[in-house]
């Protein structure tokens, strides 16, 4: 759907986006067309480009735990040297108050401690943020509701 792009349209000269969801697809050619391709498909193990960053939202909590390291993997494979990589997804102390629905999809919840300890088994470097509505800060982690990481290369 593009969640990621707002933060990056005004700063990048193009985007690629890719889904296996049709209509998650759809929607972001739709709202985002101007400087964006848009790939529908599984991007895992998948050399798409040479990226200088590379934002995944939404989508690490999707993937089961014995495909982690093939996510990161495939993040690595497409960021270019000395590359960002930002990572977020809904954080597992937030769960007990999500709804059943999204309960279903999310199979491999996060907390920031084990999102960190996970991104320096391949960055150089990892940086901590949490979110709560629209404020992102590095506060206490535990009240965060949604959590990144910035992964440096």
């Amino acid at each position: 759907e593009g969640v990621g792009i707002p933060a990056l349209r005004k700063v990048c000269a193009h985007y690629t986006g890719i889904d296996f969801d049709s209509e998650a697809i759809q929607t972001a050619k739709l709202n985002f067309f101007e400087k964006g391709t848009f790939i529908e498909g599984d991007f895992m193990h998948k050399k798409i480009g040479s990226f200088d960053s590379i934002v995944s939202l939404d989508v690490i909590e999707h993937i089961d735990k014995k495909h982690e390291d093939d996510y990161f993997q495939t993040m690595l494979l497409n960021l270019a040297p000395h590359g960002t990589c930002i990572i977020g997804t809904p954080n597992d102390t937030a769960s007990p108050y999500a709804s059943e629905a999204s309960k279903v999809g999310h199979i491999n919840l996060y907390t920031q401690e084990r999102l960190i300890e996970a991104g320096k088994k391949y960055f150089k470097r990892v940086l901590p943020f949490g979110m709560n509505d629209e404020l992102t800060h590095t506060g206490y982690a535990a009240m965060a509701h949604y959590i990144f990481i910035v992964g440096l290369t």
